[in-house]
């Protein structure tokens, strides 16, 4: 059974264009008579539409669609700064459109009349649409400002970027998927918890980090080791340098394109991490919500951690597909 997915998404901004990668999928704004928000800071409904072939039957069908949604989606997302979100219920009450239950009405009585179209390709709307503006690639992950505050934006080369994706298998698909669906949990849980998202978001990036060697002596410390750590410290059992994880950790964000703009950011992200994972604070939002001055420079150092994943996930796409090191100016 051969169909075309239709599923409506969200957005904290509405998208006013087509977008079409291949045969693969295209997202593009609800036909005018479905309803939308009628102020900006909302949760926008988008379409995306997506090739889709079943023999099974419910409720096997409804999970092998649902897979390909959230595996579609978080692949779209890894890519970019903005997100778009697949599960409605979870953003209303953060979002919303106005009324909670309101919300929940139109999405019930509107939104469910779309249904999957009976066929096999991709089709162009019958309404007129443009295509989603793009900008340069490099100002676009690397840029603090807020692009377009009307509407979703693109890198200019996202379809280059997911034809990297397309390409990746066995070990390297394996870690993709694991970092995306990290990125993609702690955008999705920021808004009830900033400590949770910042340490799901430093998860993603060890994740893409290539595993240490580790002492596996007689007495077997485990430790992690390395052939040179300039003022190491040295494992008292096996002898050999260690080398420290923050070290590590800030080595791999340098290699991997974050530039000294970040210096300040970049120094302590895995101390701040560990000190939340190991139960000694919780971010202000979490604990002291009305701490605004608080709040503000957590945040200001959270907005960066995002763009940072999205920055080494790029440089780390295109490691693999050159086969080659990568220029830590890919992006400046």
């Amino acid at each position: 059974m051969k169909k075309i997915i239709q599923e409506v998404i969200f957005s904290a901004r509405p998208i006013c264009g087509l977008f079409r990668f291949k045969n693969e999928f295209q997202i593009l704004p609800l036909p005018e008579k479905y309803p939308r928000p009628d102020y900006l800071v909302a949760m926008h409904p988008i379409l995306i539409q997506i090739p889709f072939e079943s023999n099974e039957t419910f409720p096997k069908y409804d999970f092998e669609r649902s897979k390909v949604i959230m595996s579609t989606v978080r692949k779209i997302n890894s890519l970019l700064r903005q997100h778009f979100h697949y599960s409605y219920y979870d953003q209303v009450p953060s979002w919303g459109m106005g009324n909670i239950s309101h919300a929940i009405e139109l999405f019930n009585h509107s939104y469910c009349e779309i249904k999957d179209l009976d066929s096999t390709d991709l089709v162009i709307p019958l309404y007129d649409l443009p295509d989603i503006q793009r900008i340069d690639f490099d100002e676009y992950y690397t840029s603090h400002k807020t692009f377009s505050p009307n509407e979703i934006v693109l890198p200019i080369n996202f379809v280059e970027m997911l034809g990297y994706v397309n390409e990746l298998n066995d070990t390297p698909l394996k870690v993709f998927n694991l970092a995306s669906a990290y990125f993609d949990k702690a955008y999705s849980v920021w808004s009830k918890s900033s400590s949770a998202s910042f340490i799901f978001y430093i998860s993603g990036l060890e994740s893409l980090m290539e595993q240490p060697e580790k002492c596996n002596g007689a007495e077997g410390c485990n430790q992690i080791i390395a052939s040179s750590v300039e003022n190491g410290s040295i494992c008292k059992k096996c002898k050999q340098p260690k080398l420290r994880v923050n070290a590590r950790f800030k080595a791999f964000l340098t290699e991997f394109g974050v530039s000294d703009n970040f210096k300040n950011i970049k120094n302590d992200l895995y101390t701040f991490r560990s000190d939340m994972a190991h139960g000694k604070f919780l971010m202000y939002h979490d604990i002291e919500p009305w701490n605004f001055n608080e709040n503000f420079e957590e945040g200001q150092r959270h907005r960066f951690l995002h763009q940072i994943c999205k920055i080494v996930l790029y440089n780390w796409l295109i490691k693999q597909h050159t086969k080659k090191p990568v220029n830590n100016t890919a992006i400046p």
